[in-house]
This record gives C-alpha cells, structure tokens and sequence, in this order.
C-alpha cells in the first residue's frame, strides 16, 4: 500500500511531466504528495562566502509554483520542502535522508548530457542509501498511462525481491505483467515446485507471464529495454545494485545504464 509519495521538483521543462505522473499516482492510490526542491546552484561556487545565488532562490519558487499549480484542484494532499542550499553534497545527502519517510521517491533520469542545474548521482545515492525504492522518470516522453503492461526483471536475487515486494501495489494494477526470468538462478520453478515468481504473483491476482532469457553475450539492460520495447511496456520493475567495493564485478553497472537509456518509467528497489 502507498500512502506517501516524494517527487523531485525543479525548474526543467522534464518537471511538467515528472509532477502529472505524480499526482495521478497520488490520486490513484490515495496517498499524499510531498515536493521536494533538489536542484544544485551551480553559481554558488563563485560567490564570496559560499551563499546561494539569485538564480537558485528564483528556481525554487519557479519549481515551488508549478507544484502548487498541479495541486490545485487535484484532491491530493500536498507538503513541500525547499532544501536550503544548493551544494552537491547537501541536496544528495538531504533528498536521501528525506526519502526514508516515504514509501516512494519520484525521480528525474539523470541526462549526463543536459543541465548541469540536476545530481546526476541522485537516483543511485537514494537507492542504495535510503532503504526505499524510487520511481525514475525519463527526461524525455509522456507517461499518462504508466502501469498498464509492466515488465519485471527477475534474477533471484534479493534486489528483485525487494523490487517485487515494494512494487506490488502497482503490480497488482496493472493489467498485464511480463516476468523477464534472466540466467539459470532466475528459473521460474526452483527445486521446491510452489516456490516460484510466478506462483508468487498470482497469488496476489497479478495477471502475469515469464519469458525467459540466457543473456550470453548479449547485454542484460539491453534484453530488458528490448523485450519493454517489443511488448509495448510501459513500465519496468527491477532491482538495483550498486558497487561493493570490487569494480571488476561491475555490481553497479548495469543500474547505471539502465538510468541512462530508458524511455519508460522504471521503479527500482535495493
């Protein structure tokens, strides 16, 4: 159940579609919407004294108006909080601990290519840290109808788990549900027949299928944006791993690409 939401806002053009999506779901589920104003100053770095500049005041009460606008009238009970500096380190370390008291954090895709004005490291710092999923939104696209056919990434891993567990009540609204079972661990029977992905969704009346994959050489974020693609999914349920101190196990790669290449939301839990 999803009772209280937290959705990234900012000055960007992306915001306007990040905040509808948001308030249907607030609206959808009956839960309450906070705002929360995550957005770096890139000038404060030239200011005497570290202060924040004009620009960055100005953005959050642009980004503070475009909330409010999108509350009116909606029925969703709304809070806002502004962070009051915009250093790197303050919003990451503020958004993460700020999400912990939600069941969910709406987030912008990081676009390593766009505004410098957004963390980049922000949706991977929150998963890993916070102990709550994230919902992560592409800069580009509309997602009116977000959760219809979902695709769920399954490994057998504990990060699915978790995604499974935290994205049930959009799994069990969703008309369709499209289990991607990758590698030999992620078998839809294990060697206890009862135990199984599937068996586990319908328990809760989840309309579902497995298609199952050996990736081989192919790369395993591509399988899964590929097959979301093809089946005309319009959201992604996965896991997410982050580095554990060992590069060469490459842990928190694949987490990485998938944020940079995706064209449907994707919620994500570790």
């Amino acid at each position: 159940m999803f009772k209280e939401f937290m959705v990234q806002v900012d000055e960007s053009t992306p915001c306007e579609e990040r905040l509808k999506l948001s308030f249907k779901l607030a609206q959808r589920h009956g839960a309450r919407l906070t705002g929360i104003f995550a957005q770096l100053d890139p000038k404060r770095r030239n200011l005497i004294g570290g202060g924040n500049s004009g620009d960055f005041e100005n953005a959050c009460n642009v980004a503070k108006g475009l909330f409010q606008s999108h509350a009116k009238d909606s029925g969703v009970e709304t809070r806002w909080i502004g962070l009051s500096q915009g250093k790197r380190d303050f919003v990451v370390r503020e958004a993460v601990r700020c999400a912990r008291f939600f069941d969910l954090s709406i987030l912008a895709q990081p676009d390593h290519d766009g505004s410098d004005n957004l963390p980049v490291e922000l949706p991977e710092q929150l998963l890993m840290h916070s102990g709550s999923p994230a919902l992560i939104v592409p800069y580009a696209g509309t997602f009116d109808g977000m959760g219809k056919k979902v695709l769920l990434a399954w490994n057998g891993s504990a990060e699915a788990a978790r995604a499974v567990r935290d994205a049930l009540p959009l799994l069990c609204a969703a008309e369709e549900v499209i289990v991607v079972a990758l590698s030999d661990h992620a078998a839809v029977e294990s060697d206890t027949p009862f135990l199984s992905i599937i068996d586990r969704l319908q328990a809760y009346g989840v309309n579902c299928r497995c298609e199952a994959f050996n990736p081989g050489d192919s790369h395993t974020m591509d399988i899964l944006l590929s097959t979301a693609a093809d089946e005309d999914c319009d959201l992604i349920v996965m896991g997410a791993f982050g580095h554990y101190g060992f590069p060469k196990f490459h842990r928190g790669e694949g987490t990485r690409y998938m944020l940079q290449h995706i064209t449907v939301p994707v919620f994500m839990a570790h």
